[in-house]
């Protein structure tokens, strides 16, 4: 039943995920997919939460096929035997945190036993270290069973780095080389069993430099929040903002800090990722961005988001008809070489630059709102923009001469003065310019 209910959940988040495309944007019901995501995420949480008590936690621990009593089964499976009080407390918090998080290592041990966890003989908190691949890290860690087997893994795409032992008194020191890593926050965790025979989990977030690419999962630490820092408040939650959708709720650590992990989709206009947090407590909000690496599919994307709020124009207002007819004609015309193998980038500049002049037309002959205008036409610059990027980039990875990647930035410097100028033709044909220069060297 849980798998089935797993699996029900996995496919409303994949549905969810295509609708945020941006292409499709105006094709889908966003808040409609992402409440089917909500309600499958209830269904299987209502699930786990009847048999917690019956067969989880009990079976944590030991084999269902134990002599021991499964209350005492469940005692063990965290690591508290025979709870006060305030053990149930930890229980419960655990049980919450495992379940909306999906972490091992929660913020819930009001008794923490382990110790810190010391980098470099420093004490390390939640927000990340900041490291890149090749760096050699000392590391401390406590909590295990004395004498055991620790595997050491960095995530969040597994990579097994190897196992160490624990000394006498459970704590592991050893050192770590890091492994390459995508962009963002990962975790180096520790994992073996404490000396009552229970599962722990002993994690160190590590931030890897640089910006995420399309289609990457990327995680980041975002602090701080006005809070008592030191505090741990369960209830205390930011509510996360991806694209204008209102994603989700999570905790807000004792130092006033929120990592979030998101899906990174190719979005409309110039690469950038963005995301608010906001305090549901105090209403206090914090935009995180950063940028995203320029592709092809960001491009594709913002073309047919311009294609469809053209063609929603004529629709509209038909006295629009002529000129962004023949822009549509030429975007159609683009967005297909954009498929081909190699794709011509010059002629597709060449098509888009002849688009952004049927726009100009319309502006000037009333056809069209100024400000609408200005709209599309600034998105299909940052999408000549982004296709210069790319050309410079390869160019510079295969070495091609310096000289003419040079001219190509420059190319590219010109255009963007242009188009904060809001002349976006002579943007683009700057840009177009710049992917000349850039192909050529």
């Amino acid at each position: 039943m849980a798998r089935q209910l797993l699996d029900d959940l996995v496919e409303e988040y994949q549905e969810w995920k295509v609708c945020l495309i941006p292409s499709l944007f105006a094709l889908c019901n966003r808040k409609a997919e992402y409440q089917d995501v909500l309600d499958a995420f209830d269904e299987l949480f209502d699930h786990l939460e009847q048999q917690l008590p019956v067969e989880i936690l009990p079976n944590l621990a030991r084999s269902p096929d134990s002599s021991e009593p499964a209350p005492v089964r469940g005692d063990r499976a965290i690591g508290l035997f025979h709870p006060t009080a305030e053990g149930y407390e930890v229980m419960a918090c655990q049980i919450r945190w495992f379940l909306e998080t999906g972490q091992g290592q929660s913020p819930c041990l009001f008794n923490e036993s382990f110790g810190p966890i010391l980098v470099e003989n420093n004490p390390v908190g939640p927000d990340p270290l900041l490291v890149a691949a090749g760096d050699t890290i000392s590391v401390e860690v406590g909590g295990f069973e004395p004498g055991g087997s620790v595997s050491v893994t960095l995530l969040s795409t597994p990579q097994f780095l190897g196992d160490v032992l624990a000394d006498a008194d459970g704590i592991v020191s050893t050192s770590v080389t890091l492994p390459d890593a995508s962009p963002g926050v990962h975790h180096l965790t520790f994992d073996g069993v404490s000396e009552f025979g229970t599962g722990v989990t002993q994690q160190i977030r590590l931030e890897y430099p640089g910006t995420p690419a399309p289609g990457d999962t990327y995680s980041t630490y975002v602090c701080c929040f006005d809070i008592n820092q030191g505090e741990f408040d369960e209830n205390h939650r930011a509510q996360i903002s991806y694209s204008g959708v209102d994603l989700f709720t999570s905790w807000i650590d004792d130092q006033g800090g929120v990592l979030v992990e998101l899906f990174v989709f190719p979005n409309v206009g110039d690469p950038l990722l963005s995301v608010e947090l906001t305090d549901t407590t105090s209403n206090e909000s914090i935009i995180f961005e950063s940028g995203i690496q320029p592709s092809v599919a960001g491009v594709a994307g913002t073309l047919q988001a311009v294609i469809i709020d053209l063609e929603n124009e004529v629709s509209s207002n038909p006295a629009s008809a002529d000129n962004l007819e023949d822009a549509i004609a030429g975007l159609e015309e683009a967005l297909d070489e954009l498929g081909d193998d190699p794709a011509d980038r010059e002629d597709i500049a060449k098509r888009v630059e002849d688009a952004v002049g049927d726009l100009e037309a319309a502006v000037s002959d009333g056809e069209i709102a100024t400000t609408f205008g200005n709209t599309e036409m600034d998105l299909l610059s940052a999408a000549v923009r982004t296709l210069a990027d790319l050309s410079i980039n390869e160019a510079a990875a295969h070495g091609g001469e310096p000289d003419k990647i040079t001219e190509a930035e420059d190319f590219l410097a010109v255009g963007d003065t242009f188009r904060a100028d809001g002349q976006f033709q002579q943007s683009v044909d700057a840009y177009k310019d710049a992917i000349s220069k850039a192909e050529g060297a």
